[in-house]
């Protein structure tokens, strides 16, 4: 997984460079203990050779989530929920429990709640992440200790000061575990409120630890009353439409019979309806309630990848980061 680099200070770039090459090359033959030293090791050889490469900064910034993901994989195996293969490397292989039997399957230590059919897709879904991540980190602009700072990924997002920069990149790593879900291509539809910009809603469905079906949602709000904010929801949530305004007052399934409105899901919603999210509180019921209600009306039009992504950092950065299912709200 690689980014480039800028053409000036070549030389102190392909010191770097090499060095992070053989990491990369020796990151599936080396011991996971030996790793851990010699990764430490070359972390601190890096930031001596070129404490304002790009590629070094970006690793500094992208480690705090490798850690962070490492640590819950480790707690799940604790648990029994997976046993671990002989892999090394950030995509591991697990055997899990599926019926009366087992099979393995390829899990993320970088996206610990789902697990994957091959190698490759697991590995793909990390590449995604990381090329994201990096896109979305601050880096210098040009070399040197005044350097202004900025996005590489999005240079329409202008430049900031050196101070800013730690919180920025706080704020990315803290943004960086909900990307898997939080995607261009997870992204189902806007909700509009002129003159306010759409709030995107997002669903990612895929596969558990256990081999199980599991879906994860969330939204991003970029202009609202209380500021904007992106979220990951605790408990994935539905959308129900309707052209019937009554729907925006109900609280839950009850009251759409005693009312008698007529809803639809997202695959016969219409463009210009009324929305609602819901959620089950208890699985075992097929009963929801209200979750929230949208201002907007529904919007399908279509968007370009990147400005979804440059959407979403620029709610991040002027905003809140809330991803409940860590928090638990």
């Amino acid at each position: 997984m690689h980014v480039k680099t800028h053409k000036a200070g070549e030389g102190e770039n392909r010191t770097v460079n090499a060095a992070l090459q053989k990491r990369d090359d020796s990151r599936f033959a080396v011991p996971h203990s030996q790793r851990e030293s010699s990764n430490a090791a070359a972390q601190l050889k890096l930031l001596e050779l070129a404490n304002n490469n790009p590629r070094v900064n970006q690793l500094k910034a992208f480690q705090a989530l490798a850690d962070d993901r490492s640590r819950v994989a480790a707690q799940r195996e604790r648990q029994g929920r997976v046993a671990p293969c002989a892999a090394e490397g950030v995509a591991q292989c697990a055997v899990v429990s599926v019926g009366n039997g087992v099979q393995a399957r390829w899990r993320s230590t970088l996206i610990s709640e789902r697990s994957f059919a091959t190698r490759a897709e697991a590995e793909a879904a990390e590449s995604d992440l990381y090329a994201r991540t990096a896109a979305m980190t601050p880096l210098p602009l040009a070399f040197g200790s005044g350097a202004p700072y900025g996005f590489h990924g999005f240079p329409e997002l202008g430049s900031l000061p050196r101070a800013d920069v730690p919180r920025v990149t706080e704020q990315v790593q803290s943004l960086a575990p909900m990307l898997h879900t939080v995607s261009p291509q997870n992204r189902r539809f806007n909700t509009s409120e002129p003159p306010r910009p759409p709030t995107m809603y997002f669903q990612e469905h895929g596969l558990n630890l256990e081999g199980q079906p599991a879906m994860s949602s969330g939204r991003v709000r970029q202009e609202h009353d209380d500021g904007p904010v992106v979220y990951v929801d605790r408990h994935p949530r539905n959308h129900l439409f309707s052209h019937d305004e009554r729907m925006l007052g109900i609280e839950n399934e009850y009251d759409l019979e005693d009312d008698d409105i007529d809803t639809v899901g997202l695959g016969q919603a219409e463009e210009g309806m009324h929305h609602i999210e819901v959620h089950h509180n208890d699985p075992r019921h097929r009963s929801w309630e209200l979750a929230h209600s949208s201002g907007g009306t529904l919007s399908t039009a279509p968007m370009n990848p990147h400005d979804v992504d440059r959407a979403i950092l620029r709610s991040a950065l002027r905003g809140r980061v809330d991803d409940r299912r860590r928090t638990g709200r």
